[in-house]
């Protein structure tokens, strides 16, 4: 009897001790959170930035398909596959303003697409690459940026046209 009641105090204590290790993960986790956060409200106080505006090179007139984005359900991801065909680009994928992706039609460069272009879209900076667009959405408060991978340029009337389907897509999925 004496054995298994040390045995159960041992358990206890061993589920006590993973227990303090999540925490203080979790609370790293929280508390780098809160420093960039804070680092970059800084930033923005000392050096208010503008948003660059979209690189939008002109492309000849076309309508886009006859694609309903959110025909289907299926999410977030197959909507924005929805969307890219519709407007006939390579992959879309939306951002946080730091640099964490919200969700992405597809590509291998999503994650890294979302941290170099929603920092230096949020410094002024256009891309260098010719076939990367840039926008900015604006959801519920956050804001949100919008990256393109397309190899023709995006005349800016289909650029309204896909923020507005962005905007529908993030109220119907989120």
């Amino acid at each position: 009897m004496l054995i298994i009641l040390l045995a159960l105090v041992v358990i206890v204590v061993a589920l006590g001790i993973v227990q303090i290790y999540f925490l203080m993960r979790i609370l790293r986790q929280v508390t780098s959170l809160y420093s960039r956060l804070r680092e970059r409200a800084l930033s923005e106080k000392a050096a208010p930035s503008t948003p660059a505006a979209p690189v939008t090179p002109v492309m000849p007139e076309e309508k886009p398909a006859d694609i309903d984005v959110l025909a289907g359900g299926g999410g977030m991801t197959r909507a924005l596959q929805a969307l890219a065909r519709k407007y006939f680009i390579g992959s879309i994928t939306l951002a946080t303003t730091d640099g964490l992706v919200v969700a992405t039609s597809g590509g291998s460069d999503a994650e890294s697409d979302a941290a170099h272009y929603s920092s230096a879209f949020v410094r002024g900076v256009a891309p260098a690459e010719k076939e990367v667009t840039l926008f900015s959405v604006n959801y519920r408060g956050s804001p949100l940026v919008g990256i393109i991978r397309s190899p023709k340029g995006i005349s800016r009337s289909w650029m309204t046209g896909i923020e507005k389907d962005v905007i529908r897509i993030l109220e119907a999925e989120l």
